[in-house]
């Protein structure tokens, strides 16, 4: 009998986020994301194939989550122009707010942890 799965590919992006936003960007590792959820580190392996796997997983996350933030703001029933100011309000406050991930999203220069294209342009449309 199988036993119940403790860990989610979301529970996983999201102890990786906290850990990056509490200072581990730079020396986050699969043991130590694996220690903080409790579980062995081979258990992250059936969710990503390695960190480079993982960070790309989360900056996808976070353009995602940073283009419905500023969708949000520009579906308000308001004048474009306040539309607009909101929008520019809102990239800010999810930039402040997820400072860490952030600057890893538009700052990694490694083509393999960058979001898939087809992925951001359908984001931009």
């Amino acid at each position: 009998m199988p036993y119940p799965s403790q860990i989610t590919r979301e529970t996983i992006l999201d102890t990786a986020r906290a850990l990056i936003e509490g200072g581990q960007a730079d020396n986050l590792s699969l043991n130590q994301l694996a220690a903080a959820l409790n579980v062995k580190a081979p258990s992250l392996y059936r969710y990503f194939a390695n960190k480079t796997d993982l960070l790309r997983a989360l900056n996808t996350t976070t353009i995602e989550q940073l283009t419905a933030t500023m969708q949000a703001a520009a579906n308000q029933p308001a004048p474009v122009m306040q539309r607009l100011v909101a929008i520019g309000h809102a990239y800010r406050a999810f930039a402040r707010a997820h400072a860490a991930v952030y600057t890893m999203l538009y700052t990694n220069t490694q083509d393999e942890l960058r979001p898939d294209d087809n992925l951001l342009l359908n984001l931009a449309l």
